[in-house]
């Protein structure tokens, strides 16, 4: 083989490298998640209060995804997946409910929420306790919820 042959082997195998690792790191990146800017619908469902007075926030998108937020930090941890059919569960209820627009705040020391992200319409219930005047779906839903993200551990 001569040298020119030889040369633009190792110029196309080059080439080659090259765009397959444009390819690869393409692929590997991840869009980011913001719960501000998502225009999907969202639920959002947390703890917080106390001493510290930091919550933890855990956000449902409709295809299951589950993302964390704890205390001040700004940054969401990406959770295991919980099964879409609970979550489209939990938009059934709340639109059968109408929680979107259900007004409920009684926080508390401690605190539960579940944040209602429904077709552009936004609303956040907060309750002390589950006994304390709060429709009894907002801890259902909490639970239901939290329960899935116990689920996916196991």
């Amino acid at each position: 083989m001569s040298k020119k042959l030889r040369r633009f082997d190792n110029v196309i195998a080059s080439a080659g490298s090259i765009i397959m690792m444009f390819l690869f790191v393409n692929a590997c990146k991840s869009i980011a998640f913001n719960p501000a800017t998502y225009a999907d619908n969202l639920l959002t469902i947390g703890e917080g209060g106390g001493f510290t007075g930091k919550e933890t926030r855990y956000f449902f998108t409709k295809r299951g995804q589950v993302f964390m937020q704890a205390g001040r930090d700004t940054s969401l941890i990406e959770m295991p997946s919980v099964d879409r059919k609970i979550v489209s569960q939990a938009i059934s209820t709340i639109q059968q409910l109408d929680l979107v627009n259900y007004s409920y705040q009684n926080p508390g020391n401690v605190y539960k929420f579940l944040h209602v992200k429904l077709d552009g319409k936004e609303n956040r219930i907060v309750w002390g306790s589950a006994n304390d005047g709060v429709k009894p779906a907002c801890p259902d839903l909490y639970h239901l919820l939290h329960q899935s993200l116990k689920n996916t551990r196991n």
